[in-house]
């Protein structure tokens, strides 16, 4: 009986080797509140996924971390404290894993001051 195998970038594998992943996604991207206070409140915007990496944008850009900006140890948590008048906008996670990458829908913030 012959074994099965796939073509891969290097070379046949047998099936047994290979690893499917799925896609990764977004299930959520969740801000604590989407209206905050400058200099009083803090925010957390929180990437819900099953994927391997994180990657954070604010307006469209990658996110530049200020000192008030940190995030948990998988890149899944944003945390932004005491946020001020320039954190109104559009933040957005994108996901990716070997095979795939996805981005969320972005979340507005709303600055008082």
């Amino acid at each position: 009986m012959e074994s099965l195998s796939a073509l891969t970038s290097r070379g046949p594998v047998p099936w047994n080797w290979l690893l499917l992943a799925e896609p990764g996604r977004v299930t959520t991207l969740l801000a604590s509140n989407a209206t905050v206070m400058e200099l009083k409140d803090s925010l957390f915007l929180t990437c819900y996924t099953n994927a391997v990496s994180t990657q954070w944008f604010f307006n469209g850009m990658n996110l530049q971390l200020m000192e008030r900006m940190k995030l948990s140890s998988n890149d899944s948590t944003l945390k932004i404290d005491p946020v001020r008048r320039e954190d109104a906008g559009n933040f957005q996670c994108e996901v990716s894993n070997p095979i795939s990458s996805a981005q969320s829908v972005p979340v507005e913030l709303d600055v008082k001051y």
